[in-house]
């Protein structure tokens, strides 16, 4: 896909181009070459309003990068509407992915009635269109989702299912993610050293691909249930260890910290890194809260902004408020003046010095 876009056939046909880019963004998700991937995806939505399909792809990568970032809100509204989006269109293809990190992002939530609704429609699409070779996505956590319901009979018949139906694809996700899914069943029975053992040999796999996002929940996985198995050994903590730095590396800031938590638990030391995942920006605006600003201070509505910015208001509402408190400003025109008089020449807006009296 990259070789295409350069080509000139590409370059005088702006649908082909669109199409492989937005490809190439699904690409490098799965791939896990992430760096830069959030902001090309940003700059692609502003182009392909007319391209229902590489819209799909694009919202697609966003709400799957929105997971890994910890922007709950962000994610399910990105999700739900490719799931939904691709069914209405035909792009079957894609509901696996979407759905599957759909349902992830719903059992983050702790809301596990909506992790089922997400997987009903991952399992009506896979019935009526049979669209297996891409399932591969979603068989592990759609299995989980059927155990954290208490649907353990329902939860090995679907694992049962998807390994007769991937047999005979070639589909080189297939024998990661039904390791992985039996990985579950086996903790969910109590048989922590099994699924130690699952999980293991689903990262090694998925590392193998390349699925380096897959890899790490799965070494996630396996450390969890080795350090439950034998606290004091060092294939849980070496496991653990393979994950948050997998983490670091993609980004994904909130799997980071579910695995440091983990770490804290268990008495595992993971290297050095810097708090809390992202740059700390303190007083100054972090880049998104410079945007929202930006936009609110030209007079645009929070979900003009969202719409804008490819996110939702709930989370608009959230930078504006952090701006407006880290300038010590009391209404949008107030922020606007802030802005005028300060210009943009600093790239992270400095924050008002502090008033004898800080608003609040």
């Amino acid at each position: 896909m990259a070789k295409g876009i350069g080509a000139p056939a590409t370059r005088q046909n702006q649908r082909l181009e669109v199409m492989l880019r937005s490809g190439l963004a699904v690409a490098r998700y799965c791939l896990g070459r992430w760096d830069g991937l959030r902001d090309e995806v940003v700059r692609l939505l502003s182009e392909v309003s007319d391209y229902a399909t590489s819209r799909i792809d694009l919202e697609l990568v966003a709400g799957c990068l929105a997971t890994a970032h910890g922007e709950a809100d962000d994610a399910l509204a990105w999700l739900r509407r490719v799931t939904e989006a691709a069914v209405e269109i035909g792009a079957y293809e894609v509901v696996p992915l979407a759905a599957g990190s759909w349902t992830r992002a719903t059992l983050a939530l702790g809301d596990v009635e909506g992790a089922l609704t997400c997987v009903r429609s991952l399992v009506d699409v896979l019935d009526a269109k049979g669209v297996w070779a891409s399932a591969g996505w979603a068989v592990p956590v759609t299995v989980e989702a059927l155990v954290d319901a208490g649907r353990l009979t329902e939860a090995s018949q679907f694992a049962d299912r998807a390994e007769r139906e991937l047999r005979d694809l070639d589909t080189p996700l297939a024998g990661a993610a039904t390791r992985s899914a039996r990985g579950v069943l086996a903790a969910a029975g109590g048989d922590v050293r099994a699924a130690a053992d699952d999980f293991r040999a689903a990262a090694q796999r998925y590392d193998a691909l390349p699925a380096p996002y897959e890899a790490a929940r799965a070494y996630e996985r396996a450390a969890g249930c080795q350090l439950d198995h034998d606290p004091d050994g060092d294939r849980g903590a070496a496991a653990l260890r393979e994950a948050a730095a997998i983490y670091r590396r993609l980004g994904a800031t909130w799997d980071y910290a579910r695995a440091a938590s983990l770490a804290r638990r268990h008495g595992v030391g993971l290297p050095a890194r810097h708090r809390g995942g992202r740059r700390g920006y303190g007083t100054a605006l972090s880049p998104r809260e410079r945007e929202v600003a930006s936009l609110a201070a030209r007079g645009r509505a929070n979900k003009q902004i969202a719409q804008e910015l490819f996110t939702t208001a709930s989370t608009v509402e959230k930078h504006l408020v952090a701006a407006m408190r880290k300038l010590r400003v009391r209404s949008r025109t107030e922020l606007a003046h802030w802005l005028a008089e300060a210009g943009s020449k600093d790239s992270g807006f400095p924050s008002r010095p502090a008033r004898a009296r800080p608003w609040s």
